[in-house]
């Protein structure tokens, strides 16, 4: 995949879109995906699933876009990370989109020192404090656009106007927590750093010796668990599987061992249907990884470490279950909620 990138600033709403709309034709003959780190003059905009009731100003003049998601706005101060992307470039469409770039923007934030996560069966990402970032994608012909939006050092009294994507939660910002400014340009390309990472194709050995150097600095099952975990959600079970494998190698035998076998047999099922199509050996793995995850002694420790550990055995039963052959299963992706994230985002509003 061949990605491109440009910063460019402060840019008016409706120059971005007629920007985004005109680089679409060339982006998908050539199948490149283009990136642009910006910042708007404050607009509110409404996506496709806006109620009367989440614009708490009647007075207010809201854009109708053509995305996803309910009423938000962008402001002096917030970076908006716009993308067209050909969706051949993305199997799973715009939900694994959302997905993949809810795991950038985490990254980067937790580089700079802000503790966040996903929040389901919302998306965006979320911190103690309140919402920070932001999602709201839409297709245009066979073309994933719009993006993603940061809150950074922006004016937050903007959003006493609206339910922002129709959620009474709280909002925050970068400067909010931190106490500081962080430089918008910076940001932006350590965003698009991490896009480059978990959008371009990369060989097994590169992989694998990354994740071996991360394991090295990272060794507690926690930091192995919830990268794998990040991966899983974005439906990148190879991914997943060779995180939990790096970990797992270096574990003694005993409970945590076998719980994270478990999870790496579970990814490697969903990767047998995604990836390489084998009904029969993806249910054998299925089944394995069942054993394993519901033995009583592996429960009590996934559900300390996973918070919908429960439903996650729910949903890989039916995979498991007795069928021909020759029928592959349609997967049903999978939000698995790690009990970090739980924990930390439990007191949200």
């Amino acid at each position: 995949m061949s990605l491109h990138y440009t910063f460019l600033s402060s840019v008016r709403y409706h120059d971005a879109v007629a920007m985004m709309e005109r680089q679409i034709p060339a982006a998908v003959a050539t199948r490149q995906a283009y990136f642009w780190g910006l910042e708007h003059p404050l607009v509110y905009t409404s996506g496709l699933r806006t109620e009367k009731e989440h614009i708490l100003d009647d007075s207010l003049q809201v854009i109708p876009a053509r995305r996803g998601g309910s009423v938000t706005l962008h402001n002096p101060g917030q970076l908006v990370f716009y993308t067209v992307c050909p969706l051949i470039l993305i199997p799973g469409g715009l939900e694994e989109f959302v997905r993949r770039m809810e795991v950038c923007i985490i990254k980067v934030l937790e580089d700079y020192g802000v503790a966040c996560g996903i929040h389901p069966p919302h998306s965006g990402v979320f911190t103690p404090t309140g919402k920070i970032a932001f999602a709201g994608v839409g297709l245009k012909g066979t073309a994933i656009y719009h993006g993603v939006a940061i809150n950074l050092s922006n004016d937050l009294r903007d959003y006493e106007a609206i339910f922002s994507c129709g959620l009474k939660t709280r909002v925050s910002s970068v400067q909010q927590i931190l106490g500081k400014t962080v430089s918008m340009p910076e940001f932006s390309e350590k965003l698009y750093s991490e896009v480059c990472k978990r959008f371009e194709i990369r060989s097994a050995y590169d992989f694998r010796v990354e994740w071996e150097a991360y394991c090295d600095q990272h060794p507690d099952l926690a930091k192995g668990l919830i990268t794998g975990i990040r991966f899983f959600n974005e439906r990148k079970y190879w991914e997943a599987h060779e995180v939990w494998e790096i970990y797992w190698r270096r574990l003694s035998a005993g409970t945590e061992k076998t719980f994270l076998q478990g999870l790496i047999q579970a990814a490697s099922s969903m990767f047998k249907l995604s990836s390489k199509p084998n009904s029969a050996g993806s249910r054998s793995l299925a089944q394995k990884a069942l054993l394993r995850l519901q033995n009583e002694s592996i429960q009590q420790l996934a559900s300390n470490l996973i918070a919908n550990f429960q439903d996650l055995i729910a949903w890989l039963q039916p995979y498991a279950a007795d069928q021909e052959d020759n029928v592959l299963p349609r997967i049903k992706p999978f939000i698995i909620e790690s009990n970090y994230e739980h924990q930390l985002l439990r007191d949200l509003k």
